[in-house]
């Protein structure tokens, strides 16, 4: 059983940050094309210092990330807000994995 019930997005979002350690400001602004699956990164624009940087894929996210675009279909942002061609909030992200930490103690 899950502890986290969040959206295919919301999911999908709080792997990717748990298997790389972005920020979740960072995480949430991702594109489809920022994902190299053959050089296993992920680049991240604008980071907090405002240089652009790329931070290394656990082995199993590339596969984890292909079944999720296979579902999802994202066109730009690779974690879809409810407005098309808007990425998924902060607070929407904050709103799903909150439950599973309380839980989790």
């Amino acid at each position: 059983m899950s502890l986290f019930t969040g959206t295919e997005s919301q999911r999908a979002e709080f792997r990717k940050m748990y298997g790389t350690g972005v920020r979740v400001s960072e995480a949430v602004h991702l594109r489809v094309a920022d994902i190299d699956s053959q050089r296993m990164t992920i680049r991240i624009e604008q980071d907090k210092g405002r240089k652009d940087r790329y931070v290394q894929l656990s082995p199993k996210l590339p596969e984890f990330l292909r079944s999720y675009w296979r579902k999802v279909r994202p066109e730009e942002c690779l974690f879809p807000g409810q407005i098309a061609h808007q990425p998924l909030g902060r607070e929407a992200v904050a709103e799903a994995v909150g439950p599973a930490a309380s839980a989790l103690g």
